[in-house]
C-alpha cells in the first residue's frame, strides 16, 4: 500500500474563531455553530461558553477525511 503524504501548509497550526473557520471551508457561520455541537464535527478547543477555536491543520484534516470517490 502506497503512503500518501499532504501538503500542510506553514501556518496550520494557526487558531481560527468560528467566523474564520466558517471563511476559510467556505461555509456559513450557523453551519460552523451546529458543527461545533455534533461528534462528528471538526476538531475544536473550548475556551469559555462563547469562545471555540479550530486550528487550521484540524479542518483541513477533517475535509480530507469526508472526501467521496467518484461514482
Amino acid at each position: 500500500m502506497a503512503v500518501v503524504k499532504t501538503f500542510v501548509p506553514s501556518n496550520a497550526q494557526e487558531y481560527l474563531n468560528q467566523a474564520e473557520a466558517a471563511a476559510f471551508l467556505g461555509v456559513h457561520v450557523n453551519y460552523m455553530v451546529m458543527l461545533s455541537k455534533r461528534p462528528d464535527g471538526p476538531p475544536r478547543t473550548k475556551l469559555g461558553p462563547r469562545a471555540v477555536r479550530y486550528r487550521r491543520c484540524d479542518l483541513i484534516a477533517w475535509m480530507e477525511a469526508r472526501k467521496e470517490k467518484a461514482a
